[in-house]
């Protein structure tokens, strides 16, 4: 395979992408492993975004009020 600018630029879009959507994962889990809910409803969440993974975490981000730091 050559690598030319516009393959590396397309790898590297692709990469960070990739990099980026595993993060939003990580940081949805955790926030909902950290909440004051029931397992119930922790398992539910769960399964949604296991399920219909970017749906289910859109939904849970606009669904779920923050948390206040005080």
């Amino acid at each position: 395979m050559q690598w030319t600018l516009g393959t590396f630029v397309w790898t590297a879009l692709l990469f960070f992408f990739w990099f980026a959507v595993i993060w939003m994962f990580i940081a949805v889990f955790a926030d909902i492993l950290k909440r004051d809910m029931s397992g119930w409803v922790k398992a539910g969440w769960i399964t949604l975004i296991v399920l219909v993974p970017f749906l289910g975490a859109l939904i849970y981000l606009i669904a779920v009020p923050r948390a206040s730091n005080a």
